[in-house]
């Protein structure tokens, strides 16, 4: 690619810088724009600037300038990028250097099929974000990156023995009922026997007290129905609760601070207008205040949680499925 494929990238450049530093984009002319090369329209609207940040207009300049030597450039900057979110610094904030490095590689990257693209996944990565969290204008075309959908997976509860075969444990409650009843008739038999006085002369055969057939089988048939309701009835209680708990009934969203303001009537909450990028943009409360100005969190990414149940997102905390998100 030559470089007069790269013209569109000083404007990009020029009102991008100026959105960041909260300049008026009109201040700076199209005449001194197309007459200044990256080096010398950055020093223009960025009066004064750190070495590190110049390190990277330079690494955009050459950009332009070295035709041939793309891939070259391109292979340092994923290799840069591989442990970082933005080119300057640990934390997520694009700075200038983005945004020139941005408005320069994302022309040549629009050139490429999607084989050679997935040879960059950093690059692809940092200008998916970048394009989103930075304004351009009009200028830039958005390169657009496949994004595979996760599906939380679902975890079902292991059953015990107990739990996978309810009639055993049936039966051996009804079992133990049925044997404690047949001891208690026994040892009353027993008792019987001993205490009666003896009649030598007209012995009376001792009268049989085991229960009959159909009583025993009465007694078991309770026995087991009583025991029922208690086995049903605790898995069920179990699976509601699981249920109630299971991250996978959260609606969790990622959403794009557009505007951030102190709540009128309390100094510890802050006001937020958030992009929910489907169309959608829903004003959240929250008490930020004493962490973050209010321009502190415009053009941040936050996570929201929606579609639960009043109660339940604490539980949901407490067993450690969801945690705060600074």
């Amino acid at each position: 690619m030559a470089a007069a494929d790269f013209a569109g990238s000083k404007q990009a450049i020029a009102y991008a810088l100026c959105k960041h530093l909260r300049l008026d984009p009109d201040a700076v002319s199209s005449t001194s724009i197309e007459e200044s090369d990256i080096v010398s329209l950055f020093s223009h609207i960025v009066k004064s600037s750190e070495d590190e940040i110049m390190k990277w207009v330079e690494f955009s300049s050459s950009f332009v300038g070295k035709d041939g030597e793309h891939h070259l450039l391109l292979d340092n900057l994923n290799q840069d990028l591989s442990q970082k979110s933005v080119l300057l610094g640990n934390g997520f904030k694009p700075s200038a250097a983005d945004i020139v490095v941005f408005a320069t590689v994302q022309v040549f990257m629009n050139h490429l099929g999607e084989y050679e693209l997935q040879k960059y996944p950093h690059v692809l990565r940092w200008m998916d974000y970048i394009q989103n969290v930075v304004d351009f204008g009009t200028t830039v075309r958005k390169i657009n990156v496949a994004k595979s959908v996760f599906n939380p997976p679902s975890h079902p509860k292991k059953a015990n023995k107990e739990d996978a075969d309810p009639s055993s444990k049936k039966v051996v409650s009804g079992q133990k009922s049925v044997d404690k009843s047949d001891a208690s008739v026994g040892s009353k038999k027993a008792a019987g026997e001993t205490n009666a006085p003896e009649n030598k002369a007209n012995p009376t055969p001792a009268k049989n007290n085991k229960p009959s057939g159909d009583k025993k089988k009465s007694q078991e048939k309770s026995a087991g129905k009583a025991n029922e309701g208690v086995t049903d009835k605790a898995p069920q209680k179990t699976a509601e609760k699981d249920s109630e708990c299971n991250v996978s009934i959260l609606n969790i969203q990622v959403g794009l601070i557009r505007k951030a303001w102190k709540h009128p009537s309390a100094d510890s909450l802050l006001v937020e207008e958030i992009d929910l990028g489907d169309g959608n943009v829903r004003q959240v409360v929250s008490g930020l205040a004493k962490y973050f100005s209010p321009d502190d969190l415009v053009n941040r990414h936050v996570v929201l949680i929606t579609n639960v149940k009043p109660g339940k997102l604490r539980d949901i905390m407490s067993a450690g499925l969801v945690c705060s998100v600074p």
